[in-house]
């Protein structure tokens, strides 16, 4: 798809790249499915973002339905519903983290998926624990920079000043944090 297209033109259908290995139907629609979302994000696939959305999350969904589990199919399934609004987002977020096989990538995305479903639910306590879970895992400056924003939420003053300083020495252009 990536420069097969032009502005106006009908969005690309992808194709598995590899047929010379041999995989199941529902790996082929769940890798393809993957790559759906992927394609929405990237600039080539800005235009018809909404559509690749819908056939990626298709393909998942109906992985998903038949059975098939796996930590990646769930973080792609999880941060979707998310940004779509479907209110299973929780549900797949929570068993990516249940899962021992999950790297440190797909477990802090399924942190800031719960995250923002407590935040939704003003469940301030909730979100900064899974902060802080997610601040352990990675060195981001937006990590802390929100953990100390939801600390302001709870009243947490001297934890959230922490946080924001935190923020600001792994990022010193950051200097309205002052």
């Amino acid at each position: 798809v990536p420069g097969s297209t032009t502005h106006g033109s009908e969005p690309g259908k992808l194709v598995p790249l590899f047929t010379g290995f041999e995989h199941s139907e529902i790996d082929q629609k769940r890798n393809l499915g993957i790559a759906y979302i992927s394609l929405s994000q990237r600039e080539e696939g800005v235009e018809f973002a909404v559509h690749y959305v819908d056939q990626g999350v298709a393909m998942l969904r109906e992985c998903w339905q038949t059975g098939l589990r796996d930590v990646e199919l769930a973080k792609n399934l999880a941060e979707v519903s998310l940004t779509t609004g479907v209110g299973e987002a929780e549900m797949f977020a929570r068993y990516v983290l249940d899962q021992e096989s999950a790297t440190g990538k797909q477990r802090v995305s399924a942190l800031l998926v719960m995250t923002t479903h407590y935040l939704k639910k003003r469940e301030f306590g909730e979100a900064v624990a899974l902060m802080r879970q997610v601040t352990r895992l990675r060195r981001n400056a937006d990590d802390w920079q929100n953990l100390g924003q939801y600390e302001q939420l709870l009243g947490n003053n001297d934890q959230a000043a922490k946080a924001l300083s935190m923020a600001l020495e792994i990022d010193p252009s950051r200097v309205y944090l002052k």
